[in-house]
């Protein structure tokens, strides 16, 4: 694990430390140390901290202010520190343990949804007990708070979600993190960055390689909606099958086209050929690019020499990837009546072996929303190929014979240069008929964190 200040560039997945009310993600696999110095007291906006990484405060006193919390990694606390929105002076403090602190007159027991009452300060102390169980979702509102008693020291919190638009305030050494997730939920579909992959299951897999692998950290994917998207019931037999919500389609795959197109992603090897080489981390349509700079140049950095680079991305988001990875869930499904679906069935098998105790008390015949959560992991495997060149006026339908051939005179000549240069390149394929330059299919993992 990597250790970087707030105000360091190398916290950050954008690799630029985040503004006044700006919201920011920090990078996979570090942890973010805070103190006084390194933070403004103007504030940020919404905070991601993904499951690999931490924060910790390191000096006494210190207040983080943001609109949002999404904490899927951990933090830990000092003396007199908070993360906090809207801190409330006035207040009604109540005990965690007391029944009389929560909406149902029940204290919070282990794997349960937790939301701090509005207007309420709910207190920790070491009589709570929290540290021996683990809870599920935990929303502090805006206008809420948590806090740690000046006598609770050492306490972990454990929760599988928290969302803190409210504040949390500690006395010292007390952690909040999230329980482990999913690994390996994946969809058994290998995607197409040409868009070649659209309405079928016909090419699923119970086993899945990779030749590189990203993470992404989720910001509009949500779970909840993926959740709602799929219905399942199960029969006597435990067969599950499936029914599928339109509308949240819809928005789920809006969701994956905005974070395909815009999120930055962790490349988890930092290099595609050789390990001096280091590729920056930016979208999947950039790594790639990148990665075609690294087999023409020998340089990731040198991606903007690609002339038609934004082509390139521009082609990558345009394969619709969202839509193939929904489709092929849907696949054969309608809106009305359940049927059976291979890839639900491989999904619905994968997350009940990862997540046993998110199907207990499971109903013969009972319609369930599909049961991810926010902080899951699903990967997509993508076939990623693209042209280099491409002889367009072979193609040309709207041009005279003459035109052509004068067009393709000139092709043949930047051909041959092309194949002259880069012939030795074994992840070119070179069409000496068609006078076409195409990157060799690789298949890319890309591990989505789901918000």
């Amino acid at each position: 694990m990597n250790t970087f200040f707030f105000d360091n560039s190398g916290a950050w997945l954008t690799g630029a430390v985040p503004k006044y009310g700006e919201d920011a993600v920090v990078n996979n696999n570090v942890l973010l140390k805070i103190s006084k110095t390194s933070i403004s007291q103007a504030g940020y906006g919404k905070l991601v901290v993904p499951a690999s990484s931490s924060i910790e405060f390191v000096t006494t006193d210190t207040i983080l202010y943001l609109k949002t919390l999404h904490l899927r990694g951990s933090v830990k606390f000092l003396e007199r520190c908070s993360i906090s929105a809207n801190p409330l002076i006035n207040t009604q403090y109540t005990l965690w343990h007391n029944p009389d602190s929560w909406m149902d007159g029940k204290v919070p027991r282990p794997l349960r949804d937790i939301i701090v009452p509005l207007g309420r300060t709910v207190v920790i102390t070491k009589d709570s007990g929290v540290s021996d169980h683990v809870y599920n979702y935990l929303e502090i509102p805006d206008g809420s708070q948590l806090i740690f008693d000046n006598d609770a020291t050492d306490i972990v919190l454990s929760v599988k979600k928290l969302i803190v638009n409210g504040s949390i305030l500690t006395s010292s050494s007390n952690q909040i993190r999230t329980a482990p997730k999913t690994k390996n939920l994946f969809l058994p579909v290998y995607l197409d960055s040409e868009g070649k992959v659209m309405d079928t299951s016909a090419n699923s897999t119970s086993f899945m390689d990779s030749s590189f692998n990203f993470v992404m950290t989720g910001i509009n994917s949500s779970a909840d909606t993926l959740s709602k998207f799929i219905k399942y019931k199960v029969d006597a037999s435990g067969v599950p099958t499936f029914i599928y919500n339109d509308g949240e389609r819809v928005n789920f795959n809006n969701q994956l086209l905005l974070d395909i197109s815009n999120q930055i992603v962790s490349h988890y090897e930092t290099y595609f050929f050789n390990q001096t080489r280091n590729t920056t981390n930016n979208t999947i349509g950039d790594m790639y690019t990148q990665y075609i700079s690294d087999i023409l140049f020998d340089s990731p950095s040198l991606s903007g020499s690609i002339t038609n680079k934004n082509q390139i991305i521009d082609k990558i988001v345009n394969s619709r990837l969202n839509e193939q990875f929904t489709n092929s869930i849907a696949n054969g499904l309608n809106q009305l009546e359940y049927d059976y679906n291979l890839i639900g069935h491989t999904l619905y098998e994968q997350l009940k072996n990862e997540m046993p105790h998110r199907f207990e008390n499971e109903q013969i015949n009972t319609a369930y929303n599909f049961p991810v959560e926010s902080g899951d992991d699903i990967s997509l495997f993508v076939r990623m190929s693209s042209d280099v060149f491409y002889n367009s006026h072979a193609r040309a339908e709207d041009k005279t014979h003459d035109q052509r051939q004068d067009g393709q005179d000139d092709v043949s000549d930047y051909y041959n240069q092309l194949k002259a240069v880069f012939d030795n390149k074994e992840q070119l394929l070179f069409n000496d008929t068609e006078m076409t330059v195409k990157i060799k299919p690789t298949t890319w993992r890309v591990v989505i964190n789901l918000a």
